[in-house]
């Protein structure tokens, strides 16, 4: 008591940098910046940080953890921050501490003894004491976060500096090297990449800490979790607890070493720095070995295996294109004539609507439009080289992309023409963008089909044209998936004004005749909202179900084709050519399957008032689809 009285300004310097980089880091940069600039940031990161592929996966992983609701957008923006903010008092902290400890055994020693009682001890046990010195809220929570997450960036450190050969660094001393040429020179970049394990590694430790400090209203993800477990709120607990792993796995990615050569930011610094004697670059590489598919590379274009576009293939990239063009026309046409076909699900004002009901509108095809566009614009790059001349192609942009998003733009289009009316709409009526979605789709996926037939295939390393039972596994389980999630939930409504029986409506009706005193009316209407409260009956639309859209169907049979198509070509001894092409395919279904899911879901998230949500049978069928889809992928060529 008496330290909390008479040192509150000593405490108050500790607790000023918390705050600071809290403010600039939480509330400046990630709470103040809209959703599609964290998202493109994080990409960004990514991609510099380590490659392309970890930074568009970074990317569509924050951007989900927003699907999942508009409630979760803010608490994932503020956990990412809080994790930052420690991360980034850790590793000031923590590298130069680790550093003097490598360096000076003095220093080691006191430091020791130290982080093991920081890990050893329970993070409950200094949570009472920096509450009651510090009080709660977030500044506080990143404090014990910061306990916890510092060890092993210290060890770690501590560790690479000491494991540089001796002989190197007597060998810098020995020409001259004063002791932080030493350091900078030849310690630190050798040690970099236990510093660099040791703060991925303190990252996660952080991550960990998310659940632990929601005791102190830090706020984040974690305050929703432990929200839904406290009051047994299962689609609470399970939405925060998804958007918390997916923060903590991108995190993850991105912060793990990326080899000697580091990443793009990395090797973009060095090249500048190097600009001047390029040549080092290449004895840098020369020097860490030449990769094996680097290898094979050269050895394939020494054997002069450059294939000409042929006529067939230059007219099938040309129908692709035209087809494309027509299904990303289709968005701006009508997808409904009579009500919102998708919005009356969630909303029953919709149902008169004569207008606006384009595919890109809410009422109208929504993000099944959106997505479509998307696949549209993909199947028109993936097409524009071969049209344009150009024999070689990234692999992102080959054959695959073309039949990938040709298949997801038929199944979107499919979906969205089969989808059954609400209640509130007397009976279905597509508009003239869905049919012209629906022959544009079925062109491209011809024309893409064709292309996949004349396109060169080239492997640069040998296909197994054996049997593949882990692949066969991993399609088995995701076809499964899919089952699950077809005649699984598709919503789940727990909006009081749906799930009230007309038992519960005459007890209502009794309670308020009865009540006339202004007292009586006041216990009344606690009772009325005790008794809604004690309605365990919520409203569950399945897959099948006559009263819900009824995209159990094309899921299932979009989602078969995809299964059988990847047990073809993991369980048939089948040529190399021949997997890879039935590889593309299924590929192209199980994105297709997936683009369902999620259309479905952002479009009700679009348009849901509270407490309706889509059901946990579109996320089991977009599982499915991506366990299918990457299973098939390894079957894919490489250019």
């Amino acid at each position: 008591d008496w330290a909390n009285i008479h040192l509150d300004p000593v405490f108050e310097i500790i607790r000023a940098p918390f705050d600071a980089v809290l403010t600039v880091v939480v509330d400046w940069f990630f709470l103040g910046l809209p959703w599609w600039a964290i998202v493109l940031f994080i990409g960004m990161l990514g991609t510099g940080a380590r490659n392309l592929k970890v930074g568009v996966m970074s990317a569509l992983a924050i951007a989900f953890c927003g699907v999942l609701g508009n409630d979760f957008w803010d608490p994932t923006a503020k956990t990412i921050g809080m994790i930052a903010t420690a991360v980034i008092i850790c590793a000031a902290v923590g590298i130069p501490l680790g550093i003097l400890s490598g360096r000076v055994d003095a220093v080691w020693n006191i430091v020791r003894p130290v982080l093991d009682g920081m890990q050893v001890v329970h993070p409950f046990v200094y949570l009472l004491p920096v509450i009651f010195f510090f009080g709660i809220g977030t500044a506080p929570g990143v404090m014990v976060t910061m306990v916890f997450a510092l060890p092993p960036i210290v060890r770690l450190t501590n560790l690479g500096i000491r494991q540089v050969p001796e002989d190197v660094v007597e060998a810098a001393r020995a020409y001259g090297a004063p002791e932080s040429r030493v350091l900078l020179d030849v310690q630190l970049p050798l040690a970099r990449a236990a510093i660099l394990t040791g703060l991925n590694q303190t990252l996660l430790m952080a991550v960990s800490m998310v659940g632990i400090i929601a005791l102190m209203a830090a706020g984040g993800l974690g305050q929703m979790v432990f929200r839904g477990v406290q009051n047994l709120n299962v689609p609470l607990a399970a939405s925060s607890g998804l958007a918390l792993y997916l923060v903590a796995v991108v995190m993850d990615r991105i912060s793990q070493p990326e080899g000697t050569q580091g990443g793009l930011f990395a090797r973009a610094t060095r090249g500048w720095l190097e600009r001047r004697h390029p040549e080092r670059l290449l004895e840098a590489v020369l020097a860490e070995g030449v990769p094996a598919d680097a290898a094979q590379l050269v050895e394939v274009q020494d054997q002069g295996h450059m294939t000409a576009i042929t006529g067939g293939e230059r007219r099938a990239a040309g129908a692709s294109i035209v087809a494309a063009v027509l299904a990303a026309a289709s968005v701006s046409m009508p997808w409904s004539t009579r009500g919102g076909a998708i919005s009356t699900f969630a909303r029953a004002e919709d149902a008169d609507l004569t207008e606006g009901l384009t595919g890109l509108s809410a009422t109208g095809g929504s993000w099944f439009g959106w997505l479509l566009l998307t696949a549209a614009l993909l199947v028109v790059a993936a097409s524009a080289n071969v049209v344009l001349g150009r024999a070689s192609w990234p692999r992102p942009l080959g054959p695959e992309a073309s039949v990938a998003g040709a298949a997801t733009m038929l199944s979107l289009s499919v979906a969205f023409l089969v989808l059954q009316p609400s209640g509130f709409i007397e009976a279905s009526d597509p508009g003239s963008g869905v049919w012209l979605a629906v022959a544009s789709s079925t062109m491209a996926l011809g024309a893409g089909l064709f292309r996949l037939q004349q396109a060169p295939y080239r492997p640069l390393r040998v296909t197994n044209t054996g049997v593949r039972w882990g692949s066969a596994a991993a399609v088995a389980v995701g076809g499964l998936l899919i089952l699950g999630g077809a005649i699984g939930s598709w919503i789940y409504d727990e909006r009081t004004e749906s799930v009230m029986t007309p038992e519960i409506v005459a007890e209502i009706d009794r309670i308020r005749t009865e009540a006339v005193t202004p007292g009586e009316q006041a216990a009344a209407a606690a009772e009325i909202a005790s008794l809604l409260r004690s309605d365990p009956e919520v409203r569950v639309t399945q897959g099948f179900d006559q009263n819900g859209p009824g995209l159990g169907l094309p899921v299932l049979l979009v989602g078969a084709l995809a299964t059988a198509l990847g047990l073809m070509a993991a369980l048939g001894p089948l040529p190399g050519r021949r997997k890879w092409r039935i590889n593309t395919v299924a590929f192209g279904f199980a994105a297709g399957v997936a683009a369902i899911s999620l259309a479905w879901t952002v479009s009700i998230l679009r348009v849901a008032p509270s407490r309706y949500y889509s059901g946990a049978g579109t996320f089991a069928a977009l599982l499915g689809a991506a366990m299918i889809g990457a299973a098939v992928s390894g079957g894919f060529s490489n250019y």
